[in-house]
């Protein structure tokens, strides 16, 4: 079986570092724990690339997929010809998402 690649978007990379920090401010452990949480699911998308929401259903006009993560948002391409996934945001549930794609 074939493997997807997983690329991120230096947006995506900015966005997670400042989800670590922020976490880290008030437990450095928990800030790791989260970050393997996060790396481990990504992962797992190389996978089982469908496995997102696609966020046509959360009102996004945008070929990408959801991964949700406790109470975060991975959005994500998937592209099956190059058999690559770009992580395009991470992001706290809680934010005006569709905000993203605009």
């Amino acid at each position: 079986m074939l493997l997807t690649s997983i690329e991120y978007t230096q947006t995506a990379l900015d966005e997670l570092d400042g989800i670590i920090e922020h976490i880290y401010q008030d437990s450095p452990t928990r800030a790791e724990s989260y970050f393997k949480r996060l790396d481990k699911a990504i992962d797992n998308l190389s996978q089982s690339p469908l496995i997102g929401v696609v966020c046509s259903k959360k009102n996004i006009q945008a070929d990408c997929r959801i991964l949700i993560v406790d109470n975060y948002l991975i959005f994500y391409h998937y592209m099956p010809q190059k058999q690559l996934i770009k992580i395009l945001h991470i992001v706290y549930g809680n934010v005006q998402y569709q905000k993203l794609f605009t």
